[in-house]
C-alpha cells in the first residue's frame, strides 16, 4: 500500500513539474513582479503616477442559459456586454487644466493662463463623444519614471473618465488628490482611425472587436492607437544674427499658418482653378468648433479668380460673410501641399472646422473631386497657438532688464527656426533668452513650460 501511495505520490509530482515547465513567463514587468507606482497616461498627457492601488477590472453583464431541468444552475453562460474598468488616484499635477480633461462641467481656459475656471452644468452629455479617448497605464522604472518598453504599457483604444467619489481631498495630514474611474470600451478594428484592418487572426481566433493592447501593436498586428502628441516645442539653440535679430531652433517644426488650431483641409486641388472659373454657384457647409449647427454658405462666385489663391480670398469672404460664429474663419491655399485649408480662429481641443454638402443643395458643390475634391477635419491641439504666441525676453545680466521681440516668424526654410526682430534692442555675449510657451500642459520632456537657453559667447552686440 505505501509504495503504491509513493508512487502515485511521485507521479504525481511528476505532472506538476511537466505542467509547470510549459507554462511561459511574463515577459512584461506589468505580471512578472509587484508593480508600486504606474503611471497613467490620457489624451495625449502624462497624468503623473497613480497612489495606492491601480485596479484593473473586467466588468461583464451575463445571461445564463438554462435549457436543461436537471437541477437548480443554469446550464450554461453568455456574455450580452462587457467593460473593462480602471480605477486608481491621482495626486501628481492636479490643477484645473486635468480637471477639464476629466471631470465633466469643469471648464478651464487651458491657453490663457487664467487662475480662474467654470463649474458649469451639462445635461445628456455624451461621453463616449466629448471625453472618450486613449488611456495607457505604464509600469514605472525602479527610478520613479515611466517605462518605455511596449511590453510595459497597457494601451487602451477608447476609455471614459468617471468622476464618482471625492474630486479631491484637502486637509491637514492629507495630499491632494483624484480619485477616477476609467471606463474602457470595446471598438471595431475597421472604426479606429486611419485603419484598413477589420479583423485579425490572433492565436487561430479571427478577432474584429478589442479593448486594446499590450506590447507592440505592430508586432500583433492591430492598429496602433491615435496619441495626440501634447508635447511643447523644445528649444534647442538660440543664435544671434544682427544687433536686432535672432533665430530659436525648436525640435519640431511649428507649422507656419496654424499651431493649436482646429482646420480642415481639401485633397489635391492643384488642377481646381478651371473648374472654379466656371462656377458661379459653388456652395458648402461649415460647422465651426463642433456647434452642432453647420451654416450653409451658398451662391459663391469664383468665376473671377486669377489663380488659386483668389479662389481661397473669394471663399473666405463668403464664409465669414455667412453668419457671426465664422467671422473670423481663414481661407488660403497651400501650394506646398497642393490644397486649400480651412482654419477655426480658436484654439484648444475644442476647436475645429467641418466641411460638408448642403443638406439638400442644388449649387455646385465645393467638396465635389473637380474642386476640394473631399475634406479632412482636424482638431485643434491644447498648446502654443500661433508662432506669434511665443514671447523672446532677453535678459541683460547688468541690469536685468528684458527686451520683448517685436515680431516672430517662422523661417521659411526650416519650419522648426523662429526668427525674432527686436525693434530697439540688442545682444550681449552669454544673454539668457527666455521662450515662453502659452500652455502649462505643452512643456518639454523636461516639464518646463518656460525654456532658457544662453546664446554663447558668438553674441558680440552689447545692449
Amino acid at each position: 500500500m505505501g509504495d503504491q501511495y509513493d508512487l502515485h505520490r511521485r507521479a504525481r509530482s511528476l505532472r506538476i513539474k511537466q505542467m509547470s515547465a510549459n507554462l511561459i513567463p511574463s515577459l512584461s514587468k506589468l505580471f512578472s513582479n509587484p508593480i508600486t507606482n504606474f503611471w497613467v497616461g490620457y489624451n495625449g498627457y502624462l497624468l503623473g503616477k497613480s497612489t495606492g492601488t491601480l485596479e484593473y477590472t473586467p466588468e461583464f453583464d451575463v445571461k445564463d442559459i438554462i435549457y436543461t431541468q436537471d437541477g437548480t444552475k443554469a446550464e450554461d453562460h453568455v456574455y450580452t456586454g462587457s467593460d473593462h474598468m480602471v480605477s486608481l488616484t491621482l495626486s501628481e499635477k492636479v490643477n484645473e487644466n486635468l480637471f477639464s480633461l476629466l471631470v465633466p462641467g469643469w471648464e478651464h481656459a487651458i491657453n490663457s493662463n487664467m487662475a480662474d475656471s467654470i463649474i458649469a452644468k451639462s445635461l445628456y452629455l455624451s461621453l463616449r463623444d466629448t471625453r472618450g479617448s486613449v488611456l495607457q497605464i505604464i509600469a514605472a522604472l525602479p527610478d520613479g519614471s515611466p517605462s518605455e518598453d511596449p511590453n510595459d504599457i497597457i494601451t487602451l483604444y477608447l476609455a471614459i473618465p468617471l468622476i464618482d467619489s471625492a474630486i479631491f481631498k484637502f486637509g491637514a495630514d492629507q495630499q491632494q488628490e483624484m480619485p477616477v474611474s476609467f471606463r474602457c470600451k470595446t471598438v471595431n478594428l475597421g472604426d479606429l482611425p486611419g485603419s484598413s484592418i477589420t479583423s485579425i487572426i490572433y492565436n487561430g481566433k479571427s478577432i474584429s472587436k478589442v479593448f486594446g493592447y499590450m506590447g507592440s501593436a505592430a508586432s500583433i498586428g492591430v492598429p496602433a492607437a491615435v496619441i495626440p502628441d501634447r508635447s511643447g516645442p523644445e528649444v534647442l539653440s538660440v543664435s544671434v544674427s544682427s544687433a536686432t535679430a535672432m533665430k530659436v531652433t525648436f525640435n519640431k517644426d511649428l507649422d507656419p499658418q496654424f499651431f493649436g488650431q482646429g482646420y480642415a483641409y481639401s485633397g489635391d486641388a492643384s488642377g481646381s482653378l478651371a473648374a472654379f472659373q466656371a462656377a458661379n454657384d459653388v456652395e458648402v457647409a461649415v460647422e465651426i468648433d463642433n456647434s452642432g449647427t453647420p451654416i450653409n454658405v451658398t451662391g459663391i462666385n469664383t468665376s473671377g479668380a486669377t489663380g488659386l489663391n483668389g479662389v481661397a480670398t473669394i471663399l473666405q469672404v463668403a464664409i465669414r460673410g455667412a453668419g457671426v460664429s465664422l467671422d473670423g474663419v481663414t481661407v488660403l491655399y497651400n501650394s506646398g501641399k497642393s490644397r486649400f485649408e480651412v482654419i477655426s480662429d480658436s484654439y484648444g481641443v475644442s476647436s475645429q472646422i467641418e466641411l460638408t454638402a448642403v443638406s439638400g443643395g442644388t449649387g455646385t458643390n465645393l467638396l465635389g473631386a473637380s474642386l476640394f475634391n473631399g475634406s479632412t477635419t482636424v482638431a485643434g491641439k491644447n498648446g502654443i497657438k500661433t508662432v506669434t504666441a511665443l514671447t523672446a525676453l532677453v535678459s541683460n545680466t547688468s541690469d536685468q532688464k528684458f527686451k520683448t521681440a517685436s515680431s516672430a516668424a517662422i523661417n521659411g526654410v526650416n519650419e522648426n527656426e523662429v526668427d525674432f526682430t527686436f525693434g530697439a534692442s540688442s545682444f550681449a555675449a552669454n544673454d539668457v533668452i527666455t521662450i515662453f510657451l502659452a500652455s502649462d500642459l505643452c512643456a518639454d520632456v523636461n516639464g518646463n513650460v518656460n525654456q532658457s537657453i544662453g546664446v554663447g559667447a558668438v553674441a558680440t552686440n552689447a545692449i
